[in-house]
């Protein structure tokens, strides 16, 4: 399974920098509303590829997420005309994105999120059951989501 992600986010490294490359020469043949329109097409070309289906790559593995947030940080770095070198998480706030990684945890976390709370398909809460942690020593948090899948690091952001 894991050389299947390794292909698909090696073509989406390719195909997005190709278009933010694309992206940077259209901005220097036209001025006018320059910022507007190229923070307008990096999501429509880069950020919303970013965010399609990165659920399922929760399992991949930290080097594949570090060539996703390559092309993230590519196309902030073209939004803004910050240079390479220069901090970029910074900048990410100022734009409201959050990092690759810290995408698909949020992601899969409102997936949980949603099923527990019958608010996603019956598909999704069919397979996302709450289970207590009965006969244990109570925590703080005393219910965890159960998905029959690996979930990293989802109990920081299940609301009690």
């Amino acid at each position: 399974m894991s050389a299947c992600f390794e292909h698909f986010v090696r073509f989406l490294l390719r195909v997005r920098l190709a278009i933010l490359a694309q992206i940077n020469a259209w901005n220097d043949s036209s001025p006018n509303n320059k910022l507007k329109c190229t923070v307008t097409a990096v999501q429509a070309f880069v950020s919303s590829w970013l965010d399609y289906c990165n659920s399922l790559l929760s399992s991949v593995t930290k080097s594949l997420v570090q060539c996703l947030q390559a092309v993230q940080n590519a196309a902030t770095c073209l939004v803004t005309g910050i240079r390479r070198c220069e901090h970029i998480t910074p900048v990410f706030r100022q734009l409201y994105w959050l990092p690759v990684r810290q995408c698909i945890e949020f992601k899969l976390a409102v997936l949980v999120y949603k099923s527990l709370n019958g608010l996603s398909p019956r598909y999704l809460m069919d397979n996302c059951q709450l289970i207590t942690t009965t006969g244990r020593r109570r925590l703080r948090l005393s219910t965890v989501a159960k998905v029959n899948r690996n979930l990293p690091a989802l109990a920081s952001y299940i609301p009690p």
